[in-house]
């Protein structure tokens, strides 16, 4: 078995510079190929990050609207930039400026959203209620949802 390996093993200890050489450009072709696809996926999870941040700001904008509208009483006005309801015990109003969507209840105001573009709230009339559409458009893209808000007109 010895004889076998003895023309793959020298007397000699050590390696020729030939050797490390080649082992240094091959590490280092490894290494720099490793570092360039971690900055690669570096650079899609931040990207990733903000598209679900942007996209979060719309659904949170979206569920603080339906979540009213589904409190509601009366839809007092509905109009681009500008919701408001009659809920039981007091007003809500919802607009859009700077890019926030910012819910007035009393006197207390909030950014349910920001990233905002564009806020479309369009009410019909109907038998016995009012129905409500509303669209979100921002940075995470357009969002839209439809509620019907009983009157019992």
């Amino acid at each position: 078995m010895k004889n076998r390996f003895k023309f793959f093993i020298k007397n000699e200890y050590g390696f020729t510079l030939m050797e490390v050489i080649v082992t240094t450009f091959l590490t280092s072709i490894i290494l720099v190929t490793l570092f360039g696809i971690t900055i690669y996926l570096w650079d899609g999870v931040k990207i990733s990050t903000t598209r679900f941040y942007n996209y979060s700001e719309l659904k949170n904008g979206m569920y603080w609207i339906v979540r009213d509208l589904k409190r509601a009483s009366n839809v007092v006005e509905a109009e681009d930039g500008k919701l408001v309801l009659e809920l039981q015990d007091r007003t809500v109003v919802y607009e859009l400026k700077d890019n926030k969507l910012i819910r007035i209840s009393g006197n207390v105001k909030k950014i349910t959203a920001a990233g905002i573009y564009r806020a479309e709230f369009r009410k019909e009339e109907k038998d016995g209620g009012v129905f409500v559409e509303v669209n979100l458009e921002g940075k995470g893209g357009k969002l839209g949802t439809c509620v019907w808000v009983y009157t019992g007109d």
